[in-house]
């Protein structure tokens, strides 16, 4: 973990000749892309290249410019480590923030801030750190060297342990990064700390790096962080002069109020909005950024941070114009309900089951599941049957299809019917339907978010007691999984039902 963490043992430091210069230019446009201006940046004429070999059997390429041409190791551009008995070249960090252009020339990822001391300390990158990917050339694969980048500047170097393909997915898991080299670290501080002062600069072609977009389609990137930040921000000022106009409604629970007025108060209701793609990470860290930033004050009651006070008074808030929230619904109820208790979103019921070939599910599914609707099953089903030919009698089917009676082949039979079970030779259609629903994992998805094992959760009303003998006590349970606003629906009740309702 982390080539360079501990202290260099240096077994040689030797001026290199010109046609090691020449040599090792020529495998930089080889094995790495660089573009002929940049290693004319980089190898100017009047510079020194000093090779310097390693006891882990590294070694390390440094240049000296003209005024430090007695430096003992010059500053650090390229190195050479050993991957499974092959050695292989890649730029040093010191290099990559010098020369920022270079960095979207290989394969990168973009990471968060915080998870660069992460690195640091040794660990490798996990895939759900990465909230972007890009590439100039061809998307990377398992193996490729990848550059690494938070907040827009190289941080690190490593090899890819999955395809580009695999991140893209919805809810990568594992380790996506083995990181080789990062700033901070032994390698890194070779070179100056103010980083290399090159001789001229580089007149690189600078177009726009190309972001994933071919799996676009079946697995949407997450969008950048800063984005996401934006959106939070928005979302808490559009809930902080709608449902949270009125200052009796606090003090809150800091996760109630994210859950019920932060989230409903998104622009689009079928959009996604996660704390964990946003730089906060955490509820009580982005509300800490709202109170450092003089929007509202938090105090902690036995463990629990409580939006106690918004401050009302603050330039942001008094300059932010609330938008129309879009809910996609054609009711036309009283549209102050709608905004204060939440619109219920919509459920669906996905299927995991291995005929599946159609990418719709995995829009909401997780990472390598088939998922798909009841429909979707019976399609699959159907088009294997078909192309199996396993329903002879088409005259039958022809009639009532649901009742044609289909030969069971060993997949079927796998798929349909417990290993315990005695297994006809065939069965009617219309059973086989019901039996792959039946063996089949379910999931389920609420307001299109990724899908979870399971039936959705259900909201539970139930009378737990009587009080003063004619009183009933009915409690409901539940609400906050569908990001409906408690408060706001007992305020409600109040006046529907002419009762008392607390929370």
């Amino acid at each position: 973990r982390g080539m360079f963490r501990r202290e260099l043992i240096i077994r040689s430091s030797t001026s290199s000749r010109s046609s090691d210069k020449r040599k090792l230019r020529e495998r930089a446009t080889s094995e790495l892309g660089f573009p002929s201006d940049a290693l004319d940046v980089i190898f100017a004429s009047g510079t020194a290249l000093r090779t310097v070999k390693l006891a882990s059997r590294s070694t390390v390429y440094g240049i000296c410019l003209d005024e430090d041409k007695n430096a003992p190791h010059g500053e650090p551009v390229l190195f050479e480590f050993e991957q499974a008995n092959i050695f292989r070249l890649a730029p040093t960090v010191n290099l990559l923030t010098s020369l920022p252009n270079l960095t979207m020339v290989l394969p990168w990822v973009e990471t968060h801030a915080a998870v660069v001391p992460v690195l640091q300390r040794g660990a490798d990158l996990m895939a759900p750190g990465i909230h972007r990917i890009g590439w100039k050339q061809r998307p990377f694969q398992s193996g490729d060297l990848v550059v690494i980048v938070s907040e827009d500047c190289a941080t690190a170097v490593g090899l890819a342990l999955q395809s580009a393909q695999q991140l893209s997915l919805n809810a990568p898991s594992g380790k996506a990064i083995q990181v080789v080299h990062v700033v901070g670290d032994e390698l890194w501080k070779l070179g100056s700390p103010s980083g290399i002062s090159f001789q001229s600069e580089t007149t690189m072609d600078k177009e726009p790096d190309k972001v994933v977009q071919e799996f676009a389609e079946t697995a949407p990137l997450e969008p950048d962080a800063k984005e996401t930040d934006h959106q939070l921000l928005q979302c808490f000022l559009q809930a902080a002069k709608t449902s949270l106009r009125k200052d009796a409604l606090l003090p809150m629970d800091v996760s109630k109020v994210f859950e019920s007025h932060v989230l409903p108060a998104r622009r689009d209701h079928g959009s996604r909005l996660e704390i964990k793609r946003s730089s906060h990470k955490k509820v009580g860290e982005f509300f800490r950024f709202l109170e450092n930033h003089g929007l509202c004050k938090i105090k902690n009651v036995r463990g629990q941070p409580l939006l106690v006070r918004i401050i009302r008074e603050n330039e942001l808030y008094r300059t932010f114009e609330p938008y129309d929230i879009n809910t996609n619904e054609e009711s036309q109820e009283d549209s102050t309900v709608k905004d204060s208790i939440g619109v219920f979103p919509a459920v669906q019921l996905l299927f995991e089951f291995p005929l599946l070939q159609s990418s719709e599910g995995n829009l909401v599914g997780r990472r390598d599941k088939r998922l798909g609707s009841a429909d979707d099953v019976h399609s699959a089903l159907d088009s294997y049957i078909v192309s199996e030919q396993l329903m002879p009698d088409t005259s039958e089917s022809d009639r009532n299809p649901a009742q044609s009676m289909v030969q069971l082949d060993p997949l079927l039979t796998k798929l349909c019917f417990d290993s315990r079970e005695e297994c006809p030779p065939q069965m009617d259609l219309a059973s086989l339907r019901s039996r792959a629903l039946d063996s089949s994992k379910v999931f389920h998805s609420i307001g299109g978010r990724r899908a979870k094992p399971g039936h959705p959760p259900k909201i539970k009303i139930e009378e737990i007691g009587i009080l003063g003998g004619t009183k009933h006590i009915t409690r409901v349970i539940g609400l906050e999984v569908y990001s409906l606003n408690a408060r706001a629906l007992a305020n409600r009740s109040r006046k529907e039902f002419a009762c008392s309702a607390s929370i």
